[in-house]
């Protein structure tokens, strides 16, 4: 009844090896001398197995953005076990393969998670690493030509664009720069109105989403007096 790895010297008693069975195993053990006479013992002899996961390091990542496949790597102290793998914390839109322990996807919010990754195998063994993983989102806001108008003379509105890598996120638009007269709509980005000086002017075009990620343009307003 010993464990898988262990044996007894059949001259001294003693029992040694490296187990390499989870288990509980009912042992006896027998002494027998020379004319035949022998007494035994038993007792219970447990086995358990480790599962070490390697550590990570955080992570980051941008919205919108596929993640490179990130690979985890466990250890089995009982050779042949097959692992299991989960994950708890992972950012929307990522996930775990459960055989390989790879997480791919593509994060879709903003935030920081901690992420915990355990492998778990067939003798219910687990080992676990957790770890932030950081999302951040980007904003970019479409670049403008050069501008020009006269004063006294209402503009064609201007339209300004800008993409967010996080989808659903609203954004609110301001401007620094622009020629006295003229104003931008902090919904939309539409700037509009009547110059009424005139001058060359730099102008600075900025998104803002909620989660504070922003993005700006610059360009030229020429406005002229005639």
């Amino acid at each position: 009844g010993l464990p898988a790895g262990l044996a007894i010297n059949a001259s001294s008693g003693t029992i040694s090896g490296t187990p390499t069975v989870s288990g509980s195993y009912t042992v006896v053990v027998t002494a027998t001398d020379g004319a035949s006479f022998s007494g035994t013992t038993s007792f219970s002899w447990s086995i358990s197995n480790t599962v070490t996961v390697a550590g990570k390091a955080d992570q980051s990542s941008v919205s919108g953005s596929a993640i490179t496949p990130l690979a985890d790597s466990a250890t089995d102290s009982e050779s042949g076990q097959t692992l299991t793998w989960s994950a708890t914390g992972l950012p929307a839109g990522l996930s775990i393969n459960a055989s390989t322990g790879t997480i791919s996807g593509t994060p879709t919010a903003h935030g920081t998670s901690s992420v915990t990754v355990t492998a778990t195998d067939a003798a219910a063994a687990s080992g676990s690493t957790t770890f932030n993983w950081t999302v951040t989102n980007t904003v970019t806001v479409a670049g403008q030509s050069g501008q020009a108008g006269t004063t006294g003379t209402a503009v064609s509105p201007l339209t300004n664009a800008a993409t967010d890598s996080e989808s659903g996120q609203t954004l609110t638009w301001s401007a620094t720069g622009l020629p006295t007269g003229l104003s931008i709509n902090a919904s939309t980005g539409t700037i509009s109105g009547t110059p009424t000086a005139h001058g060359a002017f730099s102008v600075v075009v900025t998104a803002t989403d909620g989660s504070g990620a922003y993005s700006s343009c610059s360009f030229t307003w020429t406005s002229t007096s005639c």
